[in-house]
């Protein structure tokens, strides 16, 4: 079983936490940038072929870019994180991605709901205030950090590296009710 993972690429915030990302997050070790994962899912290699990908990209062709901030550091167990705001864009390309390739709540990692974040220590043995620290310091001096989604991308990791399977533009009506503050 293959894994699959639809992310946004979150570039403006990787000069400020690659570093630590290389350290205390095990994705960045294995080829992912500072991202938001959208959906994340367990699936058999067949059930992402060429009809999964036309439909992904219908769904990323209905959907309008936005902005969103990189506005305070948070916690999960076991994960520090940047938390994305505002929320509603995130939720809604989940949500129709969901729909459009019909996975259930069972087929997806993380199947609550949604908090649209870039981890940046996970599992760590390391004392996570010092971290927290760091990352609430780089955003009084940076922050809030102004994001731009203007794509999706979908990953498949079978080899235990993520590899590109292909980025879909977000190109819907620019009208949306929840474009981000710029």
């Amino acid at each position: 079983m293959a894994q699959f993972l639809i992310m946004v690429r979150v570039p403006e915030v990787e000069p400020h936490i690659a570093r630590l990302r290389v350290r205390f997050d095990p994705s960045a070790k294995r080829g992912l940038g500072a991202h938001i994962t959208v959906v994340h899912s367990n699936l058999p290699s067949d059930r992402v072929d060429q009809i999964a990908v036309k439909q992904i990209a219908a769904a990323a062709s209905s959907t309008a870019p936005f902005d969103y901030r990189i506005t305070r550091v948070a916690r999960f167990s076991g994960t520090v994180y940047l938390a994305a705001e505002p929320v509603t864009p995130f939720v809604h390309l989940k949500n129709t991605l969901a729909v459009t390739l019909r996975l259930d709540e069972s087929e997806q990692q993380g199947h609550e709901p949604l908090i649209p974040h870039v981890s940046v220590v996970r599992k760590s043995a390391i004392d996570d205030r010092v971290v927290e620290a760091e990352l609430t310091a780089m955003l009084e001096r940076h922050g809030p950090i102004a994001c731009e989604c203007r794509e999706i991308v979908l990953l498949e990791n079978s080899s235990r590296l993520w590899r590109l399977v292909q980025e879909f533009a977000l190109s819907g009506d620019t009208g949306s009710p929840w474009q981000g503050p710029s």
